[in-house]
């Protein structure tokens, strides 16, 4: 099968604060079938994830497990 794939990847950090942290990343892809110029089934859509992570000041006495 002659096919065509096409997409894009990418990512943000920030760090409004020393404890806290706000990340985002975005993933898509897209396949065409050069054929008969149809989209392939079964390619992963968009997808989009977001995380943010708090770490307490160390005199709060808590350690990472």
């Amino acid at each position: 099968m002659n096919a065509l794939f096409y997409g894009a990847d990418g990512g943000v950090t920030v760090k409004p604060i020393d404890q806290l942290e706000l990340s985002t990343q975005v993933s898509w892809v897209r396949a065409k079938n050069r054929t008969d110029n149809g989209y392939l089934v079964f390619v992963p859509p968009l997808q989009v994830r977001g995380e943010l992570t708090y770490k307490p000041p160390a005199k709060w006495g808590l350690q990472d497990a």
